[in-house]
């Protein structure tokens, strides 16, 4: 009963008023309660009373005999009508609680999408965190390596400077050295060669004046004479001797000359080099305007920092927020970009709700005034009569109807702090005066509606016989409903979630700028680092092979398409069944292989002939360095063989008479020895102990060649020394 008397009589979400249940048998108890208790009054009859009296008491009896069934009568009609109005209202409770339910399942699937969406948002968030703070990583680590890079390339530009100018002057000292030594040999040898082309006339004279000696010899022994015999032979070995003598002087010269040209061709290769640090020293020179270029802008680019860092400084003196640089300063401002798109957003959002409200309230406006029509309709057909227990049941009621707003104004109050808390933006001065406007006209309109019933109740009773009357229900506001309760809970989530969701998305915005920012930083050092590249060739084999890539793949993509049109019938023939026209596309592909050929034929020639003059360069220093150390001339043949030839006996070489000169050739793979000129010849006689000796017997051939070294030495050394120190003085 209580809770009966609890419940509110009017909606205030909905616009409609809540059937009070309990109430309209309690007033149909209270119209029947009457007629039993005077029942129960007039069956008291006094004794001893006269007829008249009794029979006017007993047509009262019958009267109120009949009265009561019509009381009955109307109390069951009355009854069966409060029936139908409660399957009627539960039937609306039963449709409006179906109605709520769904609605309640709905509310609870958008929550439950908006929660996994919000966590699959933060998934994500935190996913694109941790990437760009792991790509922020590369590229602070790629960024400390190419300064790292950058210091190593200055200080190797250093050092090649440092380098390059000592070279330089080491090359001008040896150019000078070897341009004085060259001048000096090419002083010699044209001396040595006007004394050698003297020598070789007085050798002319000599062997005339040998072969006249001889025809004299032939005719003094013709004569006879041996003391005139003796002088002649000992002049004529001392003409050979003689002749001995310029021939090694000759060979000197020879010699000499040979290394003249070997120094000749070592300045040509001095001045090679001292072309090519020249070349470097230019490229060096652009390097370093290159470099002083950079570091004007460095300079420039420090001066813009240090203009942004003075205006970053008083901007945090002069303002509460404090940037550290123009970086953070950016990102605020985007942030505030962010922030003032969304709260537009919603405030976007909150037009809707306004105009719904508003729509509410003209809706209830024009309920008021049907209301206050057919209140004055009712005023005017109804006849106020009322008697003190009406009165103070009125005062009751409209004590109750007071309490009964003053807590729906504290419920309002409760409701419109709990959005300024958590919805600020959306409350404003407007609303909350149409709110109150609203709570005026329902509590105008419950007076109203008050004032009715009771006139009401008060007619439908009689004047005469009406018992006290008992006190209506209480029209109390009852406790919220657990729905109620559920459904402000899930409201307040919702705006909860909302509110996060408008965060998350702010830092989502937020994070993806500074992915944007990051991306493009990354895209400004990958074009920074392949601007300042330092030493490029001018023919870069890298860009060479991406350059025949792309021009053989736009080759074959050109020949392809030209192919396929010949295959659909698009290219005409020739007029034969059996011949077809070539594309054109194809004989360009075919000239660029056949070009691609060519150059990788010549490069690989190249190749072979800097390998070719590489290797020979190197078998001549290491045949002068033997030549030298050891006293052997080694020249090496095909099929692994050697051939030695010794610097103190290496013969005479004339080709005309066949001479080849005194060499060993060695065998390698067939471990055999072949000496010049046979078995039989004189170099083979005159070796012929040491090869028995050391070869045979010992199998020692470096012992071998040392022998004959310092054997060939003891023989022919000293008399070229002799040979040198005279044509010296």
């Amino acid at each position: 009963m209580a809770t009966a008397r609890n419940q509110p009589t009017f909606n205030f979400l909905t616009g409609e008023e809540v059937p009070n249940v309990s109430r309209t048998p309690e007033l149909s108890k209270s119209r029947m309660r009457p007629s039993h208790s005077d029942y129960r009054e007039h069956q008291l009859l006094p004794q001893g009373l006269p007829t008249e009296d009794l029979h006017a008491r007993i047509r009262t009896l019958e009267y109120e005999v009949a009265t009561l069934k019509q009381e009955k009568e109307v109390a069951s009609i009355q009854h069966d009508q409060d029936i139908r109005e409660l399957q009627t209202r539960a039937e609306s409770d039963h449709k409006r609680s179906v109605k709520f339910e769904g609605e309640n399942t709905a509310t609870k699937n958008r929550y439950n999408l908006l929660s996994k969406e919000s966590q699959d948002k933060q998934a994500q968030l935190t996913n694109e965190k941790l990437d760009l703070e792991r790509r922020l990583r590369t590229v602070t680590g790629q960024k400390s390596t190419l300064e790292e890079e950058r210091d190593e390339a200055l200080e190797q530009l250093s050092n090649l400077e440092r380098e390059s100018e000592r070279n330089m002057n080491e090359l001008e000292s040896r150019h000078q050295t070897l341009q004085t030594s060259f001048d000096q040999l090419r002083a010699e040898f044209e001396t040595q060669s006007s004394s050698l082309q003297n020598a070789q006339r007085k050798l002319v004279q000599r062997e005339a004046e040998v072969q006249e000696l001889d025809s004299e010899v032939s005719k003094l022994k013709s004569r006879g004479g041996d003391a005139e015999t003796e002088i002649i032979k000992r002049q004529l070995s001392e003409q050979v001797t003689q002749n001995k003598r310029l021939d090694r002087t000759n060979k000197s010269q020879l010699a000499e000359l040979t290394e003249s040209r070997k120094l000749q061709k070592s300045v040509e290769i001095v001045e090679e080099e001292k072309r090519a640090l020249e070349s470097k020293v230019r490229m060096m020179d652009s390097i370093q305007t290159e470099l002083a270029q950079a570091e004007l802008r460095a300079q420039v680019l420090d001066e813009e920092k240090c203009a942004w860092m003075a205006f970053l400084e008083n901007q945090g003196e002069s303002s509460e927020v404090q940037f550290d640089s123009p970086e953070d300063m950016a990102r605020a401002f985007v942030q505030q970009q962010i922030e003032n798109a969304s709260l537009v957003e919603r405030l976007g959002a909150v037009q809707p709700d306004l105009m719904s409200k508003d729509e509410t309230i003209r809706e209830l406006e024009e309920l008021r005034l049907k209301l206050q029509a057919e209140l004055q309709e009712a005023k005017t057909s109804l006849v106020a009569t009322s008697d003190t227990k009406a009165k103070s049941r009125l005062e009751r009621q409209k004590t109750l109807a007071v309490k009964e707003t003053e807590y729906l104004r504290a419920q309002l109050k409760a409701m419109d702090d709990e959005e300024k808390e958590f919805h600020p933006e959306r409350y404003a001065e407007e609303t909350a005066k149409k709110i109150q406007g609203l709570q005026d006209l329902v509590d105008e309109y419950r007076r109203e509606v008050d004032t009715m019933h009771a006139a009401l109740t008060a007619l439908e009773k009689e004047k005469e016989t009406s018992p006290p009357s008992t006190p209506l229900p209480s029209r109390k506001r009852g406790l919220e409903d657990p729905v109620d309760e559920r459904q402000g809970e899930l409201l307040r989530k919702n705006r909860k979630l909302q509110n996060d969701f408008t965060q998350l998305r702010t830092k989502y915005d937020v994070l993806k700028n500074e992915a944007r920012v990051q991306s493009k930083q990354i895209e400004s050092l990958k074009t920074s680092t392949s601007r300042a590249r330092i030493l490029e060739l001018r023919d870069n084999p890298t860009a060479t092979a991406n350059a025949i890539k792309q021009s053989t793949l736009t080759a074959l993509q050109a020949e392809n398409e030209t192919l396929q049109a010949q295959l659909a019938g698009k290219l005409p023939t020739s007029g034969l069944e059996d011949e077809y026209l070539v594309p054109r596309a194809s004989l360009q592909t075919l000239n660029l292989k056949l070009t691609s050929l060519n150059t990788t034929l010549a490069t690989k020639e190249k190749f072979q002939t800097r390998l070719r003059a590489i290797f020979s360069a190197k078998a001549h220093e290491f045949r002068e360095a033997v030549f030298s150390l050891l006293g052997w001339k080694l020249e090496f043949q095909p099929n692994g063989r050697v051939k030695a030839t010794s610097m103190f006996h290496p013969g005479t070489v004339n080709e005309e008479e066949g001479e080849e000169g005194n060499f060993i050739v060695f065998d390698g793979e067939n471990a055999t020895m072949k000496v010049s000129g046979g078995t039989d010849s004189a170099f083979a006689r005159e070796i012929r102990g040491l090869i028995d000796f050391w070869v045979d017997g010992r199998g020692q051939v470096p012992c071998f060649l040392a022998a004959m070294t310092l054997e060939f030495y003891d023989r022919y050394g000293i008399v070229e020394e002799d040979v040198r120190q005279r044509a010296r003085v």
